[in-house]
């Protein structure tokens, strides 16, 4: 439940036809709902310089008198379980997907506690999402930070060291079978897009078909589709796709560097340049290792290294504490929804993990 749109990939329409949509664009607080496929996932609005235009398996609202409903509560109410309940009865299903009609969303009955109440609650939940967010806004500080200062690195060098003597190619593949429940699995749909850190996961419990293995500091490099430049660290030990390369770099002094460099814009533009196949363009392992980078010197490679993976520590443990407070916010959420819990004790537990 992180309630973000994500402009990854956007698709595009002609003008003419976005300016005829009318009140279907986007604005600011709109709430989205999914209705199609992946049933029920919610997001807000953000504010945005261009216009946006809604996709056909979503539904919108747009609060017109915050003195009824609180647009914050109403966000939050899509994920209490007074909603689900009601959104289960009603939900279909056709051979390509579930998916929930108009009329059945029209149809769904909330519970509303008075106004001042509802602001309440939506503050409260509110807060840990703000920091959740504030969380991850310095975690793509430290990804931008560390990109620049190796660009500032490798200023007037004039070696160069190819991918494959910082890292080594992992093929450890694991039998479906006899996976752990409770691993850790990574698909491309986990990794993020130009991002070192990987802030969500899959259970190997889904996993039904030949896996590779990683530990904690390996690199993962999606081959299918390289220009998507999904390249991560691992926080912890797992399974992926095997449309992942997985990475284990050669020098634990030097393993910040490789990651730096493995996830740089520049090796993926060659990685992608590299790849093979029109439609499904993959780059492979080969390809990988043979792309020269610049190298500045050990000595101020190691420097730079550590201050990558000190970088790494403090992210991961920020992703960490992001995963307590979301679990925090999703077992207040239905108590205080529902009434069983008082705003005043929940605003006690709050204060205490923030």
């Amino acid at each position: 439940m992180d309630n973000k749109v994500n402009f990854d990939g956007q698709d595009f329409v002609a003008e003419d036809f976005g300016k005829a949509i009318g009140s279907k664009s986007g604005q600011p607080g709109d709430i989205l709902l999914t209705t199609k496929g992946t049933v029920g996932r919610v997001a807000v609005m953000p504010k945005t310089g261009e216009r946006v235009v809604y996709s056909p398996q979503l539904c919108y609202f747009r609060v017109s008198n915050a003195e009824i409903i609180d647009p914050r509560f109403l966000r939050f109410w899509f994920n209490s379980p007074e909603f689900w309940g009601q959104a289960a009865d009603r939900m279909n299903n056709t051979d390509m997907a579930a998916y929930i009609n108009m009329a059945d969303i029209r149809s769904l009955k909330i519970s509303l506690p008075d106004v001042e109440k509802q602001r309440a609650i939506a503050e409260i939940l509110g807060a840990l999402d703000d920091k959740i967010a504030a969380n991850t806004k310095v975690a793509s500080a430290a990804d931008e930070y560390i990109r620049t200062i190796l660009i500032q690195l490798n200023l007037g060098a004039t070696e160069s060291i190819a991918i494959g003597k910082l890292v080594s190619n992992r093929k450890d593949l694991a039998d479906p079978n006899h996976l752990e429940p409770d691993l850790n699995y990574l698909g491309l749909e986990h990794l993020p897009r130009r991002s070192m850190w990987a802030n969500a996961s899959g259970s190997a419990v889904s996993v039904t078909s030949t896996k590779a293995r990683f530990d904690s500091g390996d690199i993962l490099f999606g081959k299918l589709r390289p220009y998507f430049h999904k390249v991560v660290v691992a926080p912890s030990s797992g399974v992926c796709s095997t449309d992942i390369l997985t990475l284990t770099p050669v020098s634990n002094e030097l393993a910040g560097f490789a990651l730096a460099s493995v996830a740089s814009d520049y090796v993926v533009e060659r990685a992608t340049a590299a790849s093979e196949g029109t439609r499904m363009p993959r780059t492979s392992w080969k390809d990988l290792a043979a792309i020269e980078v610049t190298w500045p010197g050990r000595e101020r490679a190691k420097a730079f290294s550590k201050n990558v993976s000190d970088l790494r520590l403090a992210v991961e443990s920020l992703y960490r504490e992001s995963t307590t407070l979301a679990a925090t916010r999703d077992a207040l959420l239905p108590q205080l929804m529902s009434g069983k819990l008082r705003v005043k004790d929940a605003e006690t537990l709050v204060s205490a993990v923030i």
